[in-house]
């Protein structure tokens, strides 16, 4: 076996410590070594640091995507840009590190050297998230629409920002995330792409549209998509970046449409 099996031990620091000083290639999981097949190293193996990292078993069962280091660093470079995430502010991170999302959250902010709190999520545990924003008091809060929703039941927290990606957020959540936040930014990313693909920006002081719930706004300038779908006909959605495991275009297995104004509409998995 020419990699190592790192499992996260809740200690978020010496994780990503160890992640970004190795010198072999790490597999992270929360699995035990038999539980999921391990998919062989690339050819570029030989010459970069590869990361593997299981996808979140949201579309189907968890498979391993390996993708090296530079890339999920450039990746978690441009999600910081397009936060708008900056020297100086605090995040506060609600998700599983072994995941790209997570992983790229915190070698964004290890790269920017903020003053961040990561908390591995389990369900049930929402008082104690709820504790966490309140004693923080963070810039940001990065999570998942599931997170965002145990929460909606408590009313005394608020985060001037906050960033959620993974499954999609549903519409008639606007309302209840208006009450705890400024600015939204709605991510859609997938562990083949090396983190983010594209994300919008919206600002609960305004009327937010029906169906902005699949709007993912533009994608950042380093990166490409390519949809021939429409409104009523949506298409297979490729992508091409030089954060994402294939050189060239590749198609996502997703849905969707590009507006008029050029924003990526997602509509969903393709149907197999």
């Amino acid at each position: 076996m020419n990699y190592r099996r790192l499992r996260f031990n809740g200690d978020i620091r010496p994780w990503v410590s160890e992640i970004i000083r190795s010198d072999k290639h790490l597999l992270l999981s929360q699995h035990e070594p038999s539980a999921c097949k391990v998919a062989p190293l690339p050819k570029e193996a030989e010459s970069s640091l590869q990361i593997g990292l299981y996808t979140s078993a949201t579309t189907g069962p968890p498979k391993c995507i390996w993708n090296s280091y530079n890339r999920l660093i450039k990746n978690a470079q441009i999600t910081a840009r397009e936060f708008e995430i900056s020297e100086g502010d605090s995040l506060l991170m609600m998700a599983k590190p072994w995941h790209v999302a997570g992983l790229s959250w915190t070698l964004m902010a290890e790269n920017l050297n903020l003053d961040y709190t990561f908390i591995s999520t389990k369900r049930g545990e929402d008082k104690q998230w709820v504790k966490a924003i309140k004693n923080i008091q963070p810039d940001y809060l990065l999570t998942v629409p599931a997170v965002l929703r145990s929460l909606f039941g408590y009313e005394d927290w608020f985060v001037p920002n906050i960033v959620y990606g993974g499954t999609p957020i549903r519409d008639e959540d606007y309302k209840s995330l208006s009450n705890y936040a400024d600015t939204l930014y709605q991510g859609y990313g997938q562990t083949e792409a090396g983190g983010l693909i594209s994300c919008q920006r919206l600002s609960t002081a305004a009327s937010i549209p029906e169906g902005a719930s699949r709007c993912y706004g533009d994608p950042p300038k380093e990166f490409k998509i390519r949809c021939e779908g429409t409104p009523d006909n949506p298409q297979p959605i490729w992508f091409k970046s030089p954060t994402a495991t294939q050189r060239g275009f590749y198609d996502t297995g997703d849905e969707g449409f590009i507006s008029d104004g050029g924003q990526l509409y997602l509509q969903g998995r393709r149907p197999k």
